[in-house]
């Protein structure tokens, strides 16, 4: 899994859904946690496809059968989805790079499940990227929502540079009328 051509050991953990990476080169230390969108399932490395990457087989267990995420060049990103977006599947340097400037890489564009030719996946008026850093659905519409619940919506404080993070940043007054944020975006 993380790319050292050892195999290394991966636990279900049904609290949260995820699967927990132990590499088995440095000992027992969890590398990462991740959701293979395929749950009830055992994942198994090995190069599937010829390429001398491993790839992701996970065993579903509700139907019995197998499904592979091929990923011939190793970044992270299964080939289906490079092709879906007109990426390289045989070159790794796309993983890294933010074709549509919105802030996200292509690699992180597949992990939140968005789309990485479009700058606003969702139509809602935020790019991904600034969606993704302030914990919002970058593929829902969520605009007229109030993520921090001050009385702001999350497209006024885009718009203005607020923080939906921060329900304070509604009783500040940024432009120094004497009125607060949140009485202006009304």
């Amino acid at each position: 899994f993380d790319g050292d051509g050892k195999s290394d050991l991966a636990v279900y953990n049904s609290s949260n859904g995820n699967w927990r990476i132990f590499s088995l080169a440095t000992g027992s230390a969890i590398v990462w946690e991740e959701n293979f969108g395929l749950p009830l399932g055992d994942p198994a490395p090995a190069d599937y496809g010829g390429s001398g990457q491993d790839n992701i087989a996970v065993y579903r267990q509700t139907s019995g059968k197998w499904t592979v995420l091929y990923d011939s060049d190793g970044d992270w990103m299964p080939d289906w989805w490079e092709k879906l977006y007109d990426l390289k599947p045989f070159k790794p340097i796309d993983a890294g790079l933010d074709l549509d400037g919105d802030g996200l890489s292509n690699l992180e564009e597949y992990e939140a499940g968005t789309d990485p030719g479009k700058e606003d996946s969702d139509f809602d008026g935020m790019p991904d990227g600034w969606e993704v850093e302030h914990h919002l659905d970058p593929t829902r519409p969520n605009a007229g929502g109030d993520y921090d619940r001050d009385g702001m919506s999350n497209i006024y404080e885009y718009n203005y540079r607020f923080d939906p993070d921060n329900p304070a940043d509604a009783a500040e007054d940024a432009d120094g009328d004497g009125y607060p944020n949140v009485f202006e975006c009304r």
